[in-house]
């Protein structure tokens, strides 16, 4: 192998190691799994496969067709990436907190479980949210969120239980145990208050985590909620695989969840 082509493929194969070790290290942890994951499995095996080639096509012979294929897909990916950049900064330019005055709820959206435990993520939702009832001890509650792969209970149940555990009286929290995205969240809970007699707007107070505030309130209020969003922090791990997956939400969000 000539010495020029020795610096990308040495470069691709390390990513191709990081991002592998990266995805069986999210694999293994307890909980559901869900399309950011399985997006850095994808990117791990695009960086072997592309190491491969360009070490093939400089030591035995590859077809041309194999090689365009090969370059379409390397210019498609470097498309990918400038659009994920777009899509960061978007998100990441909503990322601040924006409060609403004298909310009618507070809204906690669910982050997955392990068992019937809250993930470590849904956990950091629910402790800024208990910081926010502290500041408003007579705010009602509503926990949203189904039972997914892997989970023993409904998020919402979940998220009930850990609140009361902590000082909340169940009185003030309403479940909306039945969705399974953030779309279903907002729609699921706008019926339940419909059949509680609340007229909208209704105004309420969003708890998720930074990523997700911009796709959160956009989906809020095309709901009819006048929204108003706080960050919980994120855990530093899971960030990379949260913006794969929040990347692609997003998307699917702006054109269908309508």
């Amino acid at each position: 192998m000539q010495t020029s082509h020795r610096p990308p493929v040495i470069f691709l194969t390390i990513l191709g190691l990081l991002t592998l070790i990266y995805f069986i290290f999210l694999y293994n942890l307890p909980g559901g799994k869900n399309f950011g994951i399985t997006a850095v499995g994808i990117l791990s095996l695009f960086f072997f496969l592309s190491a491969l080639l360009i070490w093939q096509k400089k030591n035995t012979v590859i077809s041309k067709a194999l090689w365009r294929t090969f370059k379409v897909g390397l210019f498609s990916f470097f498309l990918w990436l400038f659009s994920f950049l777009l899509v960061l900064g978007l998100i990441y330019s909503s990322t601040k907190n924006y409060t609403i005055e004298n909310p009618d709820y507070l809204v906690i959206l669910g982050a997955g479980l392990n068992g019937d435990r809250p993930s470590l993520t849904l956990q950091k939702r629910l402790g800024t949210g208990l910081t926010y009832l502290q500041e408003h001890p007579q705010l009602p509650i509503i926990v949203t969120g189904g039972q997914g792969p892997g989970e023993t209970i409904s998020e919402a149940q979940a998220m009930s239980d850990y609140l009361q555990q902590h000082g909340i009286n169940g009185d003030r929290i309403i479940l909306e145990s039945h969705s399974r995205s953030t779309m279903e969240n907002f729609v699921f809970t706008s019926k339940i208050l419909e059949e509680l007699g609340k007229e909208k707007p209704i105004r309420i107070m969003i708890i998720t985590n930074d990523f997700h505030l911009l796709r959160s309130k956009m989906l809020a209020e095309r709901n009819g909620f006048i929204a108003g969003c706080l960050a919980a922090p994120t855990p530093g791990y899971l960030l990379p695989a949260n913006l794969l997956r929040e990347y692609f939400a997003l998307i699917k969000s702006l054109i269908l969840d309508v």
